[in-house]
């Protein structure tokens, strides 16, 4: 009995195998365009140390604010906390000369800056506990307000803190 005749006999098993072999296909597929596990989610990351002006590589796990050691920074109406924020650095250059310990004028000096500075909110889940829809909050590099990701204030920290390219094209994103 040839391949075909089977087919032509048992249609509704031909159909599972077709289902089978289909769903492994779209799985192998979806598996290479993100990745073979979380590990996007496993980089590290910048963050700003607000007492000595410095960036600072953290864990992706790194929840901010986070003391390092370096004591706390007052936030104002927030209370004091760690002085470690995540950092949104951004370049015209090469992306690899951002170091870890640059200050803002070392920063400048390889043509990247810090485009604004994200932290927790009080009452935001620590160690991936939960989801806050309400977002994070965020700065400018001065760290001096704290506006809701979400709230119209924290939207104009997030896009107008980037300063264009000499081409006048945007900067990118840089990871450490």
């Amino acid at each position: 009995m040839s391949v075909m005749e089977s087919i032509r006999n048992n249609s509704s098993t031909a159909a599972i195998i077709a289902g089978v072999v289909l769903l492994l296909a779209l799985f192998l597929i979806l598996r290479g365009v993100s990745g073979t596990s979380s590990a996007r989610f496993e980089q590290p990351k910048w963050m700003y140390n607000l007492n000595t002006g410095q960036l600072v590589v953290g864990d992706a796990s790194t929840h901010s604010p986070n003391n390092d050691g370096s004591g706390t920074f007052d936030y104002g109406p927030l209370g004091s906390a760690g002085a470690v924020v995540d950092a949104i650095v951004v370049t015209c250059g090469n992306p690899t000369a951002v170091k870890d310990g640059m200050t803002l004028a070392d920063l400048e000096g390889v043509d990247a800056s810090i485009a604004y500075l994200v932290r927790a909110s009080n009452n935001e889940p620590k160690e991936g506990h939960g989801f806050n829809p309400a977002g994070g909050l965020v700065s400018d590099i001065s760290g001096k307000e704290w506006f809701s990701q979400l709230s119209k204030e924290g939207q104009d920290v997030t896009t107008n803190n980037y300063k264009a390219c000499n081409d006048g094209k945007l900067p990118k994103r840089t990871r450490p």
